[in-house]
Protein backbone atom coordinates (compact mmCIF):
# COMPACT_ATOMS: atom_id res chain seq x y z
CA UNK A 1 0.00 0.00 0.00
CA UNK A 2 0.72 3.34 -1.21
CA UNK A 3 1.38 5.88 2.05
CA UNK A 4 0.23 9.78 0.73
CA UNK A 5 1.02 11.77 3.38
CA UNK A 6 -1.30 14.99 3.84
CA UNK A 7 -0.07 18.71 3.61
CA UNK A 8 -1.50 21.75 3.37
CA UNK A 9 -0.97 24.34 0.93
CA UNK A 10 0.94 27.48 2.01
CA UNK A 11 0.91 26.22 5.14
CA UNK A 12 3.80 23.73 5.13
CA UNK A 13 6.49 23.01 7.46
CA UNK A 14 10.23 23.61 7.24
CA UNK A 15 12.16 20.60 7.34
CA UNK A 16 9.55 17.72 5.58
CA UNK A 17 11.05 16.22 2.81
CA UNK A 18 8.28 14.80 1.21
CA UNK A 19 7.92 11.69 -1.01
CA UNK A 20 4.21 11.22 -1.83
CA UNK A 21 1.74 14.32 -1.22
CA UNK A 22 -1.73 14.59 -0.72
CA UNK A 23 -3.11 18.49 -1.27
CA UNK A 24 -6.07 20.01 -2.33
CA UNK A 25 -7.36 22.46 -5.18
CA UNK A 26 -9.29 24.42 -1.76
CA UNK A 27 -5.94 25.54 -0.70
CA UNK A 28 -5.56 26.99 -4.19
CA UNK A 29 -8.62 28.57 -5.19
CA UNK A 30 -7.37 32.42 -3.77
CA UNK A 31 -4.01 32.32 -5.54
CA UNK A 32 -3.03 33.98 -8.93
CA UNK A 33 -0.16 31.36 -9.92
CA UNK A 34 -1.01 28.41 -7.89
CA UNK A 35 2.60 27.15 -6.72
CA UNK A 36 3.64 24.30 -4.57
CA UNK A 37 5.78 26.17 -2.27
CA UNK A 38 7.62 22.63 -0.47
CA UNK A 39 9.31 19.85 -2.17
CA UNK A 40 8.15 16.77 -3.17
CA UNK A 41 8.39 13.23 -5.38
CA UNK A 42 4.74 13.11 -6.17
CA UNK A 43 1.77 14.93 -6.06
CA UNK A 44 -1.48 13.64 -5.75
CA UNK A 45 -4.05 16.34 -6.13
CA UNK A 46 -7.74 16.41 -4.24
CA UNK A 47 -10.39 18.71 -6.18
CA UNK A 48 -11.12 20.45 -3.23
CA UNK A 49 -14.95 19.26 -3.34
CA UNK A 50 -15.14 18.16 0.04
CA UNK A 51 -13.78 21.06 1.50
CA UNK A 52 -16.00 23.26 -0.50
CA UNK A 53 -18.97 21.68 0.71
CA UNK A 54 -18.29 21.72 3.89
CA UNK A 55 -17.60 25.52 4.03
CA UNK A 56 -21.06 25.80 2.53
CA UNK A 57 -23.07 23.39 4.52
CA UNK A 58 -21.43 25.30 7.74
CA UNK A 59 -22.72 28.75 6.33
CA UNK A 60 -19.39 29.98 8.83
CA UNK A 61 -17.66 32.05 5.62
CA UNK A 62 -18.61 33.49 2.90
CA UNK A 63 -20.18 30.92 0.10
CA UNK A 64 -17.26 29.28 -2.39
CA UNK A 65 -19.08 29.84 -5.78
CA UNK A 66 -18.04 25.92 -7.67
CA UNK A 67 -16.32 26.70 -11.42
CA UNK A 68 -15.22 23.86 -12.93
CA UNK A 69 -12.50 25.39 -15.63
CA UNK A 70 -10.94 27.36 -12.48
CA UNK A 71 -10.57 23.98 -10.86
CA UNK A 72 -9.18 22.49 -13.34
CA UNK A 73 -6.86 25.65 -14.75
CA UNK A 74 -5.57 25.16 -11.30
CA UNK A 75 -5.00 21.58 -11.24
CA UNK A 76 -3.51 21.18 -14.65
CA UNK A 77 -1.06 24.30 -13.30
CA UNK A 78 -0.41 22.15 -10.69
CA UNK A 79 0.56 19.27 -12.90
CA UNK A 80 0.23 16.30 -10.04
CA UNK A 81 0.85 13.02 -10.58
CA UNK A 82 -2.94 12.12 -9.91
CA UNK A 83 -6.40 14.61 -9.79
CA UNK A 84 -9.40 14.00 -9.13
CA UNK A 85 -12.64 15.45 -11.17
CA UNK A 86 -14.81 17.70 -9.59
CA UNK A 87 -17.62 15.47 -7.43
CA UNK A 88 -20.65 15.80 -5.10
CA UNK A 89 -20.33 14.01 -2.00
CA UNK A 90 -23.25 12.63 -0.15
CA UNK A 91 -24.54 13.68 2.47
CA UNK A 92 -25.98 10.99 5.04
CA UNK A 93 -28.98 13.14 5.47
CA UNK A 94 -30.22 12.80 1.95
CA UNK A 95 -32.78 10.41 0.02
CA UNK A 96 -32.03 7.78 -2.02
CA UNK A 97 -33.10 10.34 -5.14
CA UNK A 98 -31.36 13.49 -4.29
CA UNK A 99 -27.84 10.96 -3.57
CA UNK A 100 -28.71 9.24 -7.23
CA UNK A 101 -28.72 13.17 -8.92
CA UNK A 102 -25.18 13.75 -6.98
CA UNK A 103 -23.83 10.80 -8.25
CA UNK A 104 -25.19 11.41 -12.37
CA UNK A 105 -23.53 15.07 -11.73
CA UNK A 106 -20.24 13.51 -10.43
CA UNK A 107 -20.39 11.27 -13.73
CA UNK A 108 -21.04 14.20 -15.69
CA UNK A 109 -18.10 15.78 -14.32
CA UNK A 110 -15.96 12.97 -15.35
CA UNK A 111 -16.77 12.91 -18.34
CA UNK A 112 -16.70 16.68 -18.58
CA UNK A 113 -12.40 16.05 -17.19
CA UNK A 114 -12.02 13.17 -19.57
CA UNK A 115 -13.05 15.08 -22.54
CA UNK A 116 -11.10 18.52 -22.09
CA UNK A 117 -7.82 17.74 -19.93
CA UNK A 118 -4.65 15.43 -20.42
CA UNK A 119 -4.67 15.07 -16.52
CA UNK A 120 -4.51 11.79 -15.39
CA UNK A 121 -7.28 11.66 -13.67
CA UNK A 122 -8.58 9.00 -10.62
CA UNK A 123 -12.67 9.53 -10.29
CA UNK A 124 -14.45 9.51 -7.03
CA UNK A 125 -16.65 6.79 -6.49
CA UNK A 126 -19.85 7.41 -4.38
CA UNK A 127 -23.03 4.69 -3.30
CA UNK A 128 -25.68 4.38 -0.78
CA UNK A 129 -25.49 0.42 -0.66
CA UNK A 130 -23.87 -2.40 -2.04
CA UNK A 131 -25.88 -2.46 -5.06
CA UNK A 132 -25.26 1.26 -5.75
CA UNK A 133 -20.97 0.65 -5.12
CA UNK A 134 -21.18 -2.44 -7.47
CA UNK A 135 -23.13 -1.02 -10.05
CA UNK A 136 -21.02 2.75 -10.01
CA UNK A 137 -17.68 1.17 -9.75
CA UNK A 138 -18.33 -0.98 -13.16
CA UNK A 139 -19.77 2.27 -14.59
CA UNK A 140 -16.15 3.61 -13.74
CA UNK A 141 -14.73 0.24 -15.09
CA UNK A 142 -16.45 0.35 -18.68
CA UNK A 143 -14.65 4.28 -18.48
CA UNK A 144 -11.97 2.75 -18.74
CA UNK A 145 -10.40 3.56 -14.94
CA UNK A 146 -8.18 1.03 -13.47
CA UNK A 147 -7.58 3.40 -9.88
CA UNK A 148 -10.83 5.43 -8.41
CA UNK A 149 -11.05 7.06 -4.97
CA UNK A 150 -13.09 6.24 -2.66
CA UNK A 151 -15.44 9.15 -1.68
CA UNK A 152 -18.94 7.87 0.10
CA UNK A 153 -19.87 4.67 1.18
CA UNK A 154 -22.90 4.04 3.20
CA UNK A 155 -23.16 0.61 3.35
CA UNK A 156 -24.44 -1.00 6.90
CA UNK A 157 -25.56 1.84 9.16
CA UNK A 158 -29.11 3.26 8.93
CA UNK A 159 -28.26 7.08 10.45
CA UNK A 160 -25.07 9.09 10.54
CA UNK A 161 -23.72 11.62 12.74
CA UNK A 162 -21.49 14.17 11.44
CA UNK A 163 -20.67 15.62 7.82
CA UNK A 164 -20.61 13.40 5.05
CA UNK A 165 -19.91 10.43 7.79
CA UNK A 166 -15.77 10.05 8.40
CA UNK A 167 -13.14 7.81 8.51
CA UNK A 168 -13.53 7.03 12.40
CA UNK A 169 -12.45 3.04 12.89
CA UNK A 170 -15.71 1.41 13.06
CA UNK A 171 -17.65 -1.97 11.62
CA UNK A 172 -19.33 -0.37 8.80
CA UNK A 173 -16.07 1.29 6.95
CA UNK A 174 -13.98 -1.60 7.10
CA UNK A 175 -16.81 -3.72 5.66
CA UNK A 176 -16.99 -0.90 2.93
CA UNK A 177 -13.18 -1.35 2.35
CA UNK A 178 -13.21 -5.00 2.12
CA UNK A 179 -15.89 -4.74 -0.38
CA UNK A 180 -14.65 -2.65 -2.19
CA UNK A 181 -11.13 -4.03 -2.39
CA UNK A 182 -12.55 -7.64 -3.36
CA UNK A 183 -15.16 -5.77 -5.74
CA UNK A 184 -12.23 -3.60 -7.29
CA UNK A 185 -9.56 -7.08 -7.70
CA UNK A 186 -12.04 -8.63 -9.71
CA UNK A 187 -12.90 -5.97 -12.17
CA UNK A 188 -8.70 -4.86 -12.12
CA UNK A 189 -9.27 -1.95 -10.02
CA UNK A 190 -7.50 -0.11 -7.43
CA UNK A 191 -9.30 1.77 -4.56
CA UNK A 192 -7.69 4.91 -2.81
CA UNK A 193 -9.19 6.00 0.31
CA UNK A 194 -9.33 9.58 1.21
CA UNK A 195 -8.51 10.71 4.87
CA UNK A 196 -7.44 7.38 6.43
CA UNK A 197 -4.17 6.12 8.29
CA UNK A 198 -3.55 8.81 10.76
CA UNK A 199 -2.15 6.46 12.83
CA UNK A 200 -0.23 3.04 12.40
CA UNK A 201 -3.56 0.74 13.85
CA UNK A 202 -6.06 2.46 11.06
CA UNK A 203 -2.99 2.51 8.27
CA UNK A 204 -2.42 -1.38 8.93
CA UNK A 205 -6.11 -2.41 8.82
CA UNK A 206 -6.80 -0.57 5.53
CA UNK A 207 -3.21 -2.06 4.18
CA UNK A 208 -4.80 -5.28 5.13
CA UNK A 209 -7.99 -5.09 3.44
CA UNK A 210 -5.81 -4.39 0.32
CA UNK A 211 -6.47 -0.92 -0.21
CA UNK A 212 -4.03 0.52 -3.18
CA UNK A 213 -3.45 4.11 -1.41
CA UNK A 214 -4.81 6.31 1.13
CA UNK A 215 -3.98 10.15 2.03
CA UNK A 216 -4.37 11.74 5.63
CA UNK A 217 -3.38 15.22 7.85
CA UNK A 218 -3.37 13.73 10.72
CA UNK A 219 0.39 13.20 11.36
CA UNK A 220 -0.29 17.42 11.48
CA UNK A 221 -3.30 17.52 13.06
CA UNK A 222 -2.49 15.24 15.69
CA UNK A 223 1.07 17.12 16.24
CA UNK A 224 -1.38 20.49 16.77
CA UNK A 225 -3.05 18.83 19.80
CA UNK A 226 -0.09 17.67 21.20
CA UNK A 227 0.16 13.82 20.57
CA UNK A 228 3.50 12.37 19.07
CA UNK A 229 2.65 8.91 17.37
CA UNK A 230 4.66 5.55 18.72
CA UNK A 231 5.18 2.76 16.15
CA UNK A 232 2.61 -0.21 16.04
CA UNK A 233 0.35 1.89 18.69
CA UNK A 234 -1.64 5.11 19.12
CA UNK A 235 -0.85 8.64 20.13
CA UNK A 236 0.82 10.19 23.20
CA UNK A 237 0.39 13.20 24.92
CA UNK A 238 3.77 15.90 24.20
CA UNK A 239 2.15 18.57 24.07
CA UNK A 240 3.03 22.64 25.06
CA UNK A 241 -0.67 23.70 25.48
CA UNK A 242 -3.47 24.05 27.81
CA UNK A 243 -4.99 20.54 26.23
CA UNK A 244 -4.41 17.21 27.77
CA UNK A 245 -7.09 15.12 26.25
CA UNK A 246 -7.93 13.13 29.47
CA UNK A 247 -4.58 12.92 31.06
CA UNK A 248 -4.85 15.79 33.61
CA UNK A 249 -4.79 13.93 37.78
CA UNK A 250 -4.25 15.91 40.89
CA UNK A 251 -0.37 15.21 40.49
CA UNK A 252 -0.30 16.55 37.37
CA UNK A 253 1.17 14.83 33.68
CA UNK A 254 4.10 13.52 33.76
CA UNK A 255 6.05 10.88 31.66
CA UNK A 256 6.06 7.77 33.69
CA UNK A 257 2.33 8.25 33.89
CA UNK A 258 2.12 8.82 29.95
CA UNK A 259 4.69 6.07 28.76
CA UNK A 260 4.46 2.25 29.50
CA UNK A 261 8.28 0.46 29.89
CA UNK A 262 7.76 -0.68 26.16
CA UNK A 263 7.24 3.14 24.62
CA UNK A 264 9.78 4.75 26.69
CA UNK A 265 12.31 1.89 24.78
CA UNK A 266 10.54 3.14 21.81
CA UNK A 267 11.08 6.94 22.05
CA UNK A 268 14.57 6.39 23.36
CA UNK A 269 15.21 4.09 20.15
CA UNK A 270 13.27 6.66 17.77
CA UNK A 271 15.71 7.12 14.51
CA UNK A 272 13.59 10.64 13.42
CA UNK A 273 15.24 13.71 12.88
CA UNK A 274 14.36 15.39 15.41
CA UNK A 275 14.63 12.70 18.27
CA UNK A 276 18.22 12.17 16.31
CA UNK A 277 19.08 15.51 17.85
CA UNK A 278 18.56 14.14 21.33
CA UNK A 279 20.88 11.56 23.08
CA UNK A 280 18.55 7.87 23.50
CA UNK A 281 17.00 8.73 26.76
CA UNK A 282 13.50 8.44 26.23
CA UNK A 283 12.33 11.20 28.50
CA UNK A 284 14.91 13.93 26.80
CA UNK A 285 13.30 13.30 23.62
CA UNK A 286 9.70 13.78 25.24
CA UNK A 287 10.46 17.16 26.27
CA UNK A 288 11.98 17.97 22.99
CA UNK A 289 9.06 16.68 21.15
CA UNK A 290 6.73 18.59 23.86
CA UNK A 291 8.56 22.32 23.00
CA UNK A 292 7.17 22.31 19.35
CA UNK A 293 4.16 22.02 17.20
CA UNK A 294 6.25 21.32 14.07
CA UNK A 295 8.86 19.02 15.80
CA UNK A 296 6.01 16.55 16.98
CA UNK A 297 4.81 16.61 13.12
CA UNK A 298 8.32 15.48 11.49
CA UNK A 299 8.36 12.74 14.34
CA UNK A 300 5.01 11.63 13.39
CA UNK A 301 5.60 11.47 9.81
CA UNK A 302 8.86 9.94 10.19
CA UNK A 303 7.11 6.90 12.09
CA UNK A 304 3.90 6.54 9.90
CA UNK A 305 6.53 6.29 6.61
CA UNK A 306 8.30 3.68 8.64
CA UNK A 307 5.20 1.85 9.15
CA UNK A 308 4.30 1.92 5.64
CA UNK A 309 7.70 0.44 4.97
CA UNK A 310 7.09 -2.32 7.74
CA UNK A 311 3.41 -3.04 5.75
CA UNK A 312 4.62 -3.47 2.66
CA UNK A 313 7.98 -6.02 3.56
CA UNK A 314 5.40 -7.74 5.32
CA UNK A 315 3.07 -7.86 2.03
CA UNK A 316 5.84 -9.00 0.17
CA UNK A 317 6.36 -12.18 2.06
CA UNK A 318 2.56 -13.26 2.33
CA UNK A 319 -0.52 -12.12 3.92
CA UNK A 320 -0.10 -14.63 6.94
CA UNK A 321 3.03 -13.01 7.46
CA UNK A 322 1.11 -9.55 7.83
CA UNK A 323 -1.33 -10.78 9.77
CA UNK A 324 0.72 -12.39 12.43
CA UNK A 325 2.81 -9.12 12.54
CA UNK A 326 -1.06 -7.07 13.29
CA UNK A 327 -2.00 -9.58 15.42
CA UNK A 328 1.01 -8.90 17.80
CA UNK A 329 0.43 -5.51 17.88
CA UNK A 330 -3.29 -5.58 18.74
CA UNK A 331 -2.75 -7.97 21.90
CA UNK A 332 -3.23 -5.22 23.94
CA UNK A 333 -5.00 -2.32 22.02
CA UNK A 334 -8.72 -1.01 22.40
CA UNK A 335 -8.97 -1.96 18.96
CA UNK A 336 -8.59 -5.61 18.85
CA UNK A 337 -12.34 -6.68 18.71
CA UNK A 338 -12.76 -4.32 15.38
CA UNK A 339 -9.08 -6.04 14.01
CA UNK A 340 -10.54 -9.78 14.82
CA UNK A 341 -13.88 -8.16 12.50
CA UNK A 342 -11.61 -7.13 9.91
CA UNK A 343 -9.93 -11.09 9.67
CA UNK A 344 -13.50 -12.64 9.85
CA UNK A 345 -15.00 -10.39 7.04
CA UNK A 346 -11.49 -10.38 4.96
CA UNK A 347 -12.42 -14.38 4.94
CA UNK A 348 -15.48 -13.61 3.34
CA UNK A 349 -15.31 -11.22 0.63
CA UNK A 350 -11.52 -12.59 -0.99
Amino acid sequence: MEYWAGELGNNYIEGIQHGNVMDSVYNFLKSEEPKIKYPYENLFLDNGAFSIFKNNYNKKKNEVQINLDNIIDIQEKLKPQYTIPFDYPLDPQMNIKNMEQNWQKTVKNIDYWTNCTNLNLIPALHGWNKTSLNKNLHLLQKKDFDYIALGSAFILKEKFKGFFGDRQPNKNIYEAFLYLSSLGKKLGIDIHVFGLGASPLTYHFAAFCEIKSSDSSGYRRKAAYGKIILPQTAERYAGNGSATFGLKTKNGITYNKIFSKDEKIKLAECKCPECRKITKHGYRRWKHLCSDWKIRAIHNKWVMEQEEKISQECIKQGWEIYEHFINKMMEKSSLKNLWEFIKSTKERYF
